[in-house]
Parts: structure tokens; sequence; C-alpha cells
């Protein structure tokens, strides 16, 4: 089972099933596993702190509903936002800026994401 690992508040929103959607920026290594999901695939959601430890007994089980692949350039964000909404990749969030904003914080994202791509993770 593949593991999804995510942090507050994003994790608290696809447990209780307000985000409906989970964008991952690929890589080098890392973008095959993303990229080789299947629909209806069981995967684990892990909540872990800043530093990508696990929290212990934070955790669910889920299953992916679909795979949206966007391939890579500097747009891939802006085009998720409009194709599924901000509010089901992000919620509370409601300008595309700000959530390109969020993703591009993320460590490496920016960079990757314009050479390898954007998969985003239909939940369920």
């Amino acid at each position: 089972m593949k593991v999804l690992k995510t942090r507050n508040p994003y994790y608290e929103s696809m447990k209780t099933g307000k985000r409906k959607f989970t964008g991952r920026a690929g890589d080098s290594a890392g973008i095959k596993n993303y990229w080789d999901m299947n629909t209806n695939e069981k995967i684990l959601i892990q909540l872990v702190d800043d530093n990508d430890n696990a929290i212990k007994d934070e955790n669910f089980e889920a299953e992916t509903r679909r795979i949206i692949k966007y391939s890579s350039g500097s747009q891939c964000i802006e085009d998720a936002c409009k194709d599924l909404g901000i509010e089901n990749l992000l919620p509370g969030v409601s300008s595309i800026e700000e959530a390109v904003k969020i993703y591009n914080n993320f460590p490496g994202y920016e960079e990757r994401i314009k050479k390898h791509g954007f998969v985003v993770i239909e939940i369920k």
C-alpha cells in the first residue's frame, strides 16, 4: 500500500472529507510512484511533523478515485485549480495565486513541478 505523507491542516481536511484532492510535485525518483497510481487503489494517508516524521496512530486508509496528471511547466498548479476548484485542493484558500504560493512553499516543489509535473490524487 502506498503512503501519502501530509501535514496539518491538510491531514484533518482529508480525514474529514473536506479536501477531496491532494496535489504532489514530481521528482526524478518519486514521480513514478504517483504517476503509476491507479484508480480504486488503497492508500494510507499519514500525518507527519515538520521533519517528515510519522505521528504515531495518526493515519487512515483511503482509496483513490481518480489520478489527474499535469505535465511539466509553471502552469500546472493554476490548471489544476481551474479544473478542480481551489476549495477542493486547498480548503479555505480563495485565490489561485494563494494556492500557487502554498504549493511553492513546500521545499523543492516549484522547481520539481516545472521540471517533472504535478499529480493530483482524488481520494474517497
